[in-house]
């Protein structure tokens, strides 16, 4: 099927400075709307029109160049995990989620900057000091979502985030991934809500080691990485995996 199923079954939701911005997954720019829609919005319903008709819209660029270059994209990937849940179809229905928690960071990681982190919006003395939150769940129909991908800032400061958790229905059917940069650990309150889930995936943003972290992931420091490394491994409930989420610079 030469189509990307998320365009018919996920939404990307970015809120900054009390403005909503929604696309069909967290790797291209999100559009500003005015209301949160997910069966009409017009910038999903115009990509999956594309898809429909068997073109690759320009707004999926890219997955293009990632595929192009033989590797394989977040269309490919994201049609595997559709299939092997049994939504290898394109019927618009909300099935997963990208959710940005908001700016709340406590690094300034030299890959980033004030757009997603409130502490380089402090080093920057950016003249607004408020902390974007994202509460745009309420909004949505969430009775068939299986899975929701947390990206931040950092998402384990976020306690709007433990708010939508505990509004999910069906929990033991949903599976949640985490960026996260490793240098905070959870609360009693958020284990005891991961217990709840199907599974529970924490992808820690870790690129180098020692000194050359330090340097990029900024101020945190690499013996208290490696000292909450091993507590998320002795700590957290049955249900959770790891995996590293490095980024790649050219």
């Amino acid at each position: 099927m030469t189509t990307c199923i998320d365009a018919f079954k996920n939404i990307n939701i970015v809120s900054s400075n009390n403005n909503v911005s929604v696309s069909a997954c967290c790797l291209i720019g999100a559009t500003k709307v005015q209301t949160l829609d997910f069966e009409n919005e017009p910038v999903l319903t115009s990509i999956r029109a594309s898809w429909s008709a068997g073109i690759f819209p320009s707004e999926c660029e890219p997955c293009k160049k990632e595929e192009d270059c033989g590797n394989i994209s977040r269309r490919q990937g994201s049609n595997w995990w559709y299939k092997d849940q049994g939504y290898d179809n394109t019927d618009v229905e909300l099935i997963r989620l990208d959710y940005w928690t908001g700016d709340l960071c406590n690094l300034r990681c030299i890959i980033c900057g004030p757009g997603n982190s409130s502490a380089w919006k402090e080093e920057l003395k950016m003249p607004t000091t408020k902390v974007s939150v994202n509460k745009l769940w309420k909004d949505l129909d969430l009775s068939k979502i299986k899975f929701v991908h947390f990206n931040g800032g950092e998402p384990l400061l976020s306690k709007e985030h433990v708010e939508f958790l505990k509004d999910l229905p069906n929990k033991n059917t949903i599976h949640i991934n985490y960026n996260t940069n490793g240098t905070t650990l959870p609360s009693a309150e958020l284990m005891a809500l991961w217990e709840q889930f199907r599974l529970v995936q924490l992808d820690f943003s870790i690129d180098d080691i020692g000194e050359r972290f330090e340097y990029q992931r900024y101020p945190a420091k690499w013996p208290m990485i490696v000292e909450n490394l091993k507590w998320f491994v002795d700590n957290l409930p049955h249900n959770c995996i790891f995996a590293v989420n490095p980024s790649v610079g050219k």
